[in-house]
């Protein structure tokens, strides 16, 4: 009986220390706290590390378009001026017109004094000049100011044209009552009307000559060329009667 234990001892020790040596192995293992479940689905950043670790292919060419080109600048209308260059009379001029601007952007010839220009709208100041043999004559400057597409009309007048004077050819000498005669050039307007040396010239032109010194004589009978001088004179018959007459004298360059 006592060798019976003695062997089923030394058969049991050695099953347990195996028993103990694998629950120890076991013991010491880590333990997953999540461990995995059958048909778990992948996490989301397993998803993105699939993702990011595939080689995307490259997107596929689309149609090729043109550029689309800058919008066009508008360019403004330009507007259009009527001018008409007239005399200080109103009349049409006969001499050559020119229209031009101060700043010398315009220079233009008006046959007749009417001209249409097109200009950019802005300001625009215009100018008339005319020739009159050597003497230029100018107007004043105008001023427009223009929109796009406006039309406008412009008048601009001429000054008058300073006529050459002349006197009628003869001199005068002062008096406290009246102006005598004392000299008539030959062939000059004064001879041609009859005037002789010694008349007495009591008015020129309705001014009265009493008192009048010598530079105010010539003053009234220095004047334009084509107009003529009305001179009042007492004339002296052969027989001693006198005579208040009126007289037109012409105003000519004398020789």
């Amino acid at each position: 009986m006592r060798k019976r234990t003695v062997i089923e001892l030394s058969l049991i020790v050695p099953l347990l220390f195996v028993g103990i040596h694998v629950w120890q192995r076991g013991f010491n293992r880590p333990v997953n706290p999540n461990p995995p479940e059958e048909n778990e689905e992948p996490s989301a950043h397993r998803v993105q590390d699939l993702i990011r670790r595939t080689p995307s292919a490259p997107p596929a060419p689309g149609p090729a378009t043109a550029p689309t080109p800058p919008p066009a600048l508008e360019t403004p209308q330009p507007s259009l001026v009527t001018l008409q260059v007239l005399e200080a009379d109103g009349s049409i001029p006969v001499d050559a017109v020119l229209v031009f601007s101060p700043d010398g952007s315009l220079y233009e010839s008006a046959p007749l004094g009417l001209l249409t220009l097109s200009a950019d709208p802005g300001t625009l100041t215009l100018q008339a000049s005319a020739t009159d043999g050597a003497a230029l004559r100018l107007s004043e400057a105008h001023t427009l100011r223009l929109e796009p597409g406006e039309r406008h009309t412009l008048q601009i007048r001429l000054p008058p044209a300073e006529r050459p004077h002349a006197d009628p050819g003869f001199a005068l000498l002062p008096g406290e009552d009246y102006a005598l005669i004392t000299e008539i050039l030959p062939g000059s307007p004064a001879q041609l009307a009859g005037l002789q040396p010694g008349d007495a010239v009591i008015a020129v032109d309705g001014v009265p000559t009493a008192s009048l010194n010598a530079e105010q004589l010539e003053t009234l009978l220095f004047g334009p060329q084509d107009e003529p001088v009305r001179l009042s004179l007492i004339l002296q018959h052969d027989n001693g009667e006198f005579e208040e007459v009126e007289a037109l004298v012409n105003r000519l360059t004398t020789p």
